[in-house]
């Protein structure tokens, strides 16, 4: 058996190899195990990231956009959609006195190559208070169901 490298971005597969006699019938018995579950494991993965890695914008801007880049092997592309959920962890900036974010889902299309970006976008509170730097932390969690598109970063 020889394993095909497709170029796509996929999870692990299954595969169950079956033994069949090419005999003719009730010559030539086959016992014992017939079934060989196998698990190819896939070997491409995706790594996304923010650009850049750190920000920092006024409290009196409306809105500040973090862009995110994936990245693919090279000659790979997506096999299935990849959505991921951007978390935001308060620090000294709590939600929603100092910003919200309102759409915090990102959705990599299928066939994406590698350099595509999405955006993710908070909206920020001007207060009005006289207070020092204040700070959040964005991480980014797949929500794509487990084994179908791997990712690290």
């Amino acid at each position: 058996m020889t394993r095909v490298d497709d170029n796509l971005l996929e999870g692990d597969g299954d595969l169950a190899l079956t033994l069949v006699s090419t005999t003719p019938t009730g010559i030539v018995p086959i016992s014992g195990i017939t079934t060989h579950p196998s698990t190819p494991t896939a070997d491409d993965v995706a790594s996304m990231s923010f650009s850049p890695a750190t920000s920092s914008v006024g409290e009196d801007t409306a809105s500040h956009t973090v862009e995110v880049t994936l990245s693919l092997p090279s000659g790979v592309t997506l096999a299935n959609d990849l959505s991921l959920l951007v978390n935001s962890t308060p620090g000294s900036a709590s939600d929603p006195e100092d910003y919200s974010f309102p759409s915090p889902t990102l959705t990599f299309p299928a066939t994406s190559p590698s350099g595509t970006t999405q955006n993710a976008t908070l909206t920020l509170v001007d207060d009005n208070l006289l207070e020092g730097d204040e700070d959040l932390t964005l991480t980014l969690v797949s929500t794509t169901p487990t084994g179908i598109v791997p990712i690290t970063g």
